[in-house]
């Protein structure tokens, strides 16, 4: 498999990526304006991005943390482990590693992209 199937196989997965990563900057943005709201400050005070980059770290280790665990519930071993605990019927491939893996390259992408996002706001700020 050459370089150029992988960057096909990657455009779509990046694509998504940066629209959710726009939803949860939209969100943070709408959070931290109510919040600095709800907390007394005047709107001459106002300044979000503070908690914007609070924010934005918070969400980057939670998407990183999906991301481990999306790819560690689909290897071998968990499988056996939820074989053995859950008496689940479901056997372990290749395929289901795979899928597993593509998962969670999506929330290490998000991941990525968050936590860029903090560090350039940190710094601007």
């Amino acid at each position: 498999m050459g370089l150029k199937e992988n960057l096909i196989k990657i455009r779509p997965l990046l694509l998504f990526s940066l629209k959710v990563n726009g939803v949860i900057l939209a969100i943070d943005l709408l959070i931290s304006i109510l919040l600095l709201l709800l907390l007394g400050k005047g709107v001459e005070d106002l300044n979000p991005v503070n908690l914007i980059d609070s924010l934005l770290f918070l969400e980057t280790g939670l998407m990183l943390l999906a991301g481990g665990a999306t790819e560690m519930t689909s290897t071998a071993s968990f499988s056996k482990i939820r074989e053995s605990f859950l008496r689940s019927k479901e056997n372990w491939t290749i395929d289901t590693y795979k899928k597993g893996r593509r998962k969670a390259l999506l929330y290490i992408f998000i991941g990525l992209l968050l936590f860029a996002e903090s560090i350039v706001l940190t710094l601007v700020t």
